[in-house]
This record gives structure tokens, C-alpha cells and sequence, in this order.
């Protein structure tokens, strides 16, 4: 019998792929907050649920740390703490400018505000997550101008192989010489010191040289090596070698490179901030113009006992309250210029803390203060003179209350910052006069006085001051009323 007819087959229909959430979306559901507004956020916890029944208040053990399913934000907004990652600007959404509220891109995971974006185009909002969208750069498909930085790192970790390598070379004789002395102690010892002495003389190969890989894995001096290829990069690419890897990370981070931090005229400090200045241990510290809250000075003169140069010119009291311990470092300079707030109780509560012993100041071992701007009289002189016998350079410029009975407190005899003393800055003191050029000359170790914008003060009585001092030192005006000691 004939065979029946095959079946029809049904047209195929193509399999679609199933959308797949972007991965970057989960992130941007961790790190964003509660509206407090909707109707989840202002629903109390059922009790019943698995979230609920972990927590402590429900006598669970609290190992979850999630929030009621009930309660869980319908639409979680960006941080307080995000800003712009292009101006650095938080949002700005109360203007009423949409172009100015921050906005973060699904793809990307870029916060920024649309008019700082210099890509032609629009952006595709998401409606159903608040200040989320795909910016232009995402939607039309252009690659992020980090590769470049990408591309750099990568230029600058094979420099960096190939002059550690050279490094390397240079100090394995070294290396070896040290071992072969620590090994000295018996006979058998002193024999394998001369096969590694003799080994290091003849010429290495390449191949038995470790890898790159490897090189920081030794023991050895291969940290002090590290430390000193790294002594010759700027800051960021300092901060580039750290992303390489742990090692790395931890080396660059070694004090001897960062002994100096600077973080004068930035945007408010964050706990990330504050915590990679103190991994650091910096000897100098500049918070000059920096907006900075009280408890995080506290954080950092406590956390920091090495800490020998401090500046915070244009802080007010209340952040600068803080100074007010008897645990603070021991400073050597101390920049408090056109501090806001701080007069003669404060400059008291600074260098005799209530509780202290008058003769143990924490700023006994000062050699450099800054008190310019500073409403400051003669009773802060007076401490200054008691209780900091090291001090060497005084810039008191610009003070309202500073006559010539307060410059004869500085020249008074018997006093050691009569002879210590090598620059003073008095620059802008209007009420001082003529009459103070006569307690300065008793003052021998002086280098420099900068006496312009005294408005009592004569050039006259400037070039009398330096005929008057001829047979002792050699000094010259450098400029209108700046006397400078030549020898």
C-alpha cells in the first residue's frame, strides 16, 4: 500500500531570547535609598515574613539584615552624598532645571547631570525608577572615555616592568652581598656566601630572574625596591599603581610616600576620605579652605600621632574646637590664617587646655605659627612667648590689635624667643609705629621682617633700623619696608 502522506510540518517560529536584566541594575538597587514617601516605605513591618522573623526585635538572630518584603521602596532614589562625577556638584533638582538633576545611567552606572554631558542626543528616562535613565553615550553606542585611562594604566605597568626589572638587576649584587653576610656565622655559611658572591659577579640570564608576576612575592628588599621605583610617579599615577593588584595596593601605601597630603580647597571630606588619610600616616596635613566638620578633625588629630604639620587656614571655631585636647600631636608648624572665630580665649584654649599642666603646652615644640587675619592682642603674645620657647618664624600680619607694647613682649629679656626667633611677618599692622623698630633690634637671630602695609612705620626709620644693626649683621631692604639679613 502506498505510504501516507508526511504531515505537514508547522512553520517554525524563531526562538526569542528571554530580556535579561541589566546586571548593573541590582547594583543600582543596593546602593540607593528609601523616598520615605510612598506607600511601602510608610507601612509598618508584618512580623510573619522571613526578613521579619530575622530580626532581633522579633527574636531572630539578625544574619539577614534585609527589610520587610512589605516595606521594600516602590521607587528608591539616588544618596544625598552622589554627585556629578564630571563637576563633582550634588543635585540641584530644587532649582526646578531638569538638566540639572542628577541622573544615572542603567548601562554605565554613570551619575551625572545631563548638561554636563558633551555627547549630542537624548537619553531614554526609565519611568519607573526615580533619576534613572540610558544616557546618550549608551543609547547611540559611543565607548566611555575610560578605556583611554584604561589603555594608560596599562602603558604605565609595562614601563614600570620593565624598570623594576632593570631595578632588579641592579640590586641583586646588593641583595646577595647581604645575605652572604648574614651567613658568615659558620665556616659551611661562609662557603655559600662566595658561590653567591661569585654567582652575582658573573652575568644573569634573563631566565633566572623571576617573573613579574613574582617579584614582590620574594623575601628580601623587594618591598624597599618597590617603594623606590614608586618614590619617582606623581600622585596619580600613584594612585593608578594601586588598582593593580593587593600587594601593590599595600605598598603604595607605604608612609615614606605619602608624608606630605594635600586636600586644601576640595569638596567637603568624605569617611572614605578621611580613612585613606589616616591608612596613610602623613607627617604634613593641609585642610586649608577645605569644609570640615568637627567630629572628622577630632578623627584625624586623634587617629594620627605622627602628625607634625598641620594647616587649616580659613576654618571656623567650631571645626577647630577640636584642637582643644591634651592628646594633640605634637606640632612642629601650625597655619591658623583667617580662622573664623578665634581670639585670644580660643588661642589660650589651644595651647593650655583646660586640665593641663601650665608648663607641659602641646605646642612646646612649635617652630612655626601662622596667625594672619586673626584677632589676636598682646595676652596671646604672652602665651606665645611662656609656653613656646622653640618658636622661629611668627606670622601675626594683618591683626587689628597688635600695637608696639605687644612687639616689646616678644623682645623682652630673659625670654628664649627672643633669640630664636628668625622670621617675623607683621605686615598690614596699621596701629604699629616707629617706636617698635626699637624693640626689634634686640631680637639677634632675625632673618626677615616684613613690616609693608604698616602704615606708621617710615621707610626712615627702616634705614636707621639697618645702619643701627651694620656692625652686627648685614641687612637690606628688598622691598618697601621688607628687611632681609643678607649673611
Amino acid at each position: 500500500p502506498p505510504a501516507p502522506p508526511a504531515r505537514p510540518k508547522p512553520p517554525s517560529t524563531p526562538v526569542m531570547a528571554r530580556p535579561q536584566k541589566p546586571a548593573s541594575m541590582s547594583v543600582l538597587r543596593r546602593r540607593r535609598v528609601r523616598c520615605k514617601h510612598c506607600e511601602a516605605c510608610m507601612r509598618p513591618e508584618c512580623g510573619e515574613c522571613n526578613f521579619c522573623r530575622d530580626m532581633k526585635k522579633f527574636g531572630g538572630p539578625g544574619k539577614l539584615k534585609q527589610t520587610c518584603v512589605l516595606r521594600q521602596c516602590l521607587s528608591p532614589g539616588l544618596p544625598l552624598s552622589a554627585v556629578c562625577e564630571i563637576c563633582k556638584e550634588p543635585n540641584q533638582e530644587e532649582i526646578g532645571d531638569p538638566s540639572l538633576t542628577l541622573m544615572e545611567c542603567s548601562s554605565c552606572a554613570q551619575i551625572v547631570h545631563p548638561a554636563c554631558l558633551l555627547v549630542q542626543g537624548e537619553g531614554v528616562v526609565n519611568k519607573d525608577l526615580p533619576s534613572c535613565w540610558e544616557c546618550p553615550k549608551c543609547v547611540q553606542g559611543i565607548t566611555d572615555p575610560e578605556v583611554d585611562s584604561c589603555v594608560l594604566a596599562c602603558t604605565l605597568c609595562v614601563w614600570l616592568s620593565k624598570l623594576t626589572m632593570v631595578v632588579y638587576l641592579c640590586f641583586r649584587p646588593r641583595l646577595r652581598d647581604r645575605a652572604a653576610t648574614a651567613r658568615s656565622a659558620s665556616s659551611s655559611e661562609d662557603d655559600e656566601g662566595a658561590v653567591a658572591a661569585s654567582s652575582a659577579l658573573s652575568p644573569s640570564s634573563l631566565l633566572s630572574l623571576p617573573s613579574f608576576k613574582n617579584v614582590g612575592s620574594e623575601r628580601g628588599c623587594e618591598r624597599e625596591m618597590w617603594v623606590s621605583v614608586f618614590g619617582f610617579l606623581s600622585r596619580a599615577e600613584l594612585l593608578a599603581c594601586m588598582t593593580v593588584c593587593k600587594a601593590w595596593y599595600k605598598w603604595s601605601c607605604d608612609k615614606c610616600l605619602w608624608s606630605h597630603v594635600d586636600v586644601s580647597r576640595c569638596s567637603p571630606l568624605s569617611n572614605q576620605a578621611l580613612a585613606g588619610i589616616v591608612k596613610r600616616q602623613p607627617s604634613s596635613l593641609d585642610l586649608s579652605w577645605t569644609p570640615l566638620a568637627k567630629r572628622q578633625l577630632t578623627c584625624l588629630l586623634t587617629r594620627l600621632p605622627g602628625l607634625r604639620e598641620l594647616r587649616v587656614a580659613g576654618q571656623s571655631w567650631t571645626c577647630l574646637s577640636a584642637m582643644v585636647s591634651p592628646t594633640l600631636p605634637h606640632l612642629r608648624l601650625l597655619d591658623l590664617r583667617w580662622c573664623e572665630g578665634v581670639s585670644d580665649p580660643q588661642i589660650k584654649e589651644m595651647i593650655l587646655p583646660p586640665g593641663l599642666e601650665s608648663s607641659r603646652s602641646r605646642l612646646r615644640y612649635t617652630h612655626t605659627l601662622c596667625m594672619s587675619g586673626v584677632c589676636v592682642s598682646e595676652s596671646s603674645l604672652r602665651l606665645i612667648q611662656r609656653h613656646m620657647p622653640q618658636l622661629q618664624r611668627l606670622d601675626i600680619s594683618h591683626c587689628r590689635n597688635i600695637y608696639d607694647s605687644s612687639i616689646s613682649l616678644l623682645a623682652a629679656p630673659g625670654t628664649h624667643i627672643r633669640n630664636h626667633i628668625t622670621h617675623l611677618t607683621l605686615a598690614g599692622c596699621s596701629e604699629l609705629t616707629d617706636s617698635c623698630l626699637t624693640f626689634l633690634k634686640r631680637l639677634s637671630s632675625l632673618t626677615l621682617l616684613d613690616l609693608r602695609g604698616c602704615k606708621g612705620v617710615t621707610r626712615r626709620a627702616c634705614d636707621a633700623f639697618i645702619s643701627d644693626l651694620s656692625h652686627v649683621a648685614l641687612y637690606c631692604m628688598m622691598e618697601e619696608k621688607l628687611i632681609q639679613r643678607l649673611d
